[in-house]
């Protein structure tokens, strides 16, 4: 095999010699036959898939933690259903590797064809079952659930044998439209480590806070629009659906000229120093701002902007989660909020929304919140 790097954090293989194939005895003196003539059905010549109607757009994360590797923030759980398909459907899935390792898409049952990598259109060459996903990158594949050999359950997953067997696989149920509902819904206790926002009508306002190179950012120092969200860079959760988010953006807006900033704010005072943050930025994929405070400035521009947060009792060795709220702000002029969007909502829909609100920036200075409006709890 060729020496390979599955990612900046993946593993790294050397080239190797897996087999040795020796021949030896006699040459059979008898030729083998092969068959002169061959019969296909031209019903099985594969199709280009994006002539289908697409019923349906979905978006699969594959994300890892320290101890775990997770579809959707979810740990494989063979009881529950993750993904429910009518038949005689088609779906475009996009899924993206939020981490800096190779992961490798595979779906029982059917195939599929990759229409994108990275966003850029991809040509149709075959149909397949198993398909490479960059590190930060992402793949759309379109997907009919049309044969009825599909209706049931089976799985998705990572084909990386580690990766499928430490948890990032996800249950799939196609059903006939017509029979009764009888899954239940994703297991509401497997979810993402998230809060909700303290006060989801704060319109947003001036803050000063500290960049990864320890210079003072404040509201007028980004220009035009940002997209901005609070977290912390130990998440493992929402945190990097977000920034797969901000970097799908991206790449939808790459052949638009509207100046568009990524910032992310801390909500972890004590581990979220400099050093973390310029690491948070380089493992981002995209021109990120990350900041940071003090615990009253961060409380402050916590309240400002509405959002929430909760540092958790740390564990036996010391570590210990935050939970926060999630939304993604797109901000004008003097910090005001134009828009917010919530974990779930599909980049397209931001991308539009940037381009909509991107010759009608406003300009009015938006008030300071007050002190129970948000922050940390």
């Amino acid at each position: 095999s060729r020496q390979i790097r599955t990612g900046p954090a993946g593993d790294g293989y050397a080239a190797a010699r897996l087999a040795t194939l020796v021949c030896a005895g006699d040459a059979n003196p008898t030729p083998l036959s092969l068959p002169i003539k061959r019969t296909q059905d031209p019903s099985s010549t594969p199709i280009d898939m994006r002539s289908l109607t697409v019923d349906n757009m979905r978006g699969i994360v594959f994300d890892e933690t320290d101890n775990d590797f997770r579809v959707n923030n979810h740990v494989f759980v063979g009881s529950r259903i993750d993904t429910r398909v009518p038949f005689g459907t088609t779906e475009r899935w996009k899924i993206t590797n939020a981490t800096g390792e190779l992961h490798v898409f595979h779906i029982h049952q059917t195939d599929f064809q990759v229409v994108a990598v990275n966003g850029v259109e991809q040509p149709f060459t075959r149909h397949l079952d198993t398909a490479s996903v960059p590190a930060f990158g992402s793949i759309e594949v379109i997907i009919p659930f049309t044969n009825p050999c599909v209706i049931g359950k089976f799985v998705y997953h990572c084909h990386i044998l580690c990766h499928e067997d430490g948890g990032m696989m996800a249950s799939i149920e196609v059903f006939d439209p017509a029979a009764p509902v009888t899954t239940s819904a994703v297991d509401p206790t497997n979810t993402h480590d998230t809060v909700p926002a303290a006060n989801p009508r704060a319109i947003g306002g001036p803050f000063e806070l500290t960049d990864s190179s320890n210079d003072t950012k404040s509201q007028d120092d980004f220009r035009g629009l940002t997209l901005l969200t609070f977290g912390y860079t130990r998440c493992v959760g929402a945190c990097p659906r977000t920034i797969a988010s901000y970097r799908a953006v991206h790449e939808l807006l790459a052949s638009d000229t509207t100046p568009l900033a990524y910032a992310f704010v801390s909500v972890d005072t004590a581990r979220d120093d400099a050093t973390a943050l310029a690491q948070y930025e380089r493992d981002a994929g995209v021109a990120l701002i990350a900041m940071r405070g003090s615990r009253e400035e961060t409380e402050s521009v916590a309240r400002t902007f509405g959002a929430a947060y909760q540092p958790q009792p740390p564990q036996q060795d010391g570590s210990y989660r935050v939970k926060h709220s999630t939304d993604i702000y797109l901000v004008g002029s003097g910090g005001r909020i134009i828009e917010r969007f919530d974990l779930t909502t599909d980049p397209a829909l931001i991308a539009q929304a940037v381009k909509r609100h991107a010759n009608a920036v406003p300009h009015r200075t938006a008030r300071v919140a007050t002190a129970d409006e948000g922050g940390a709890r």
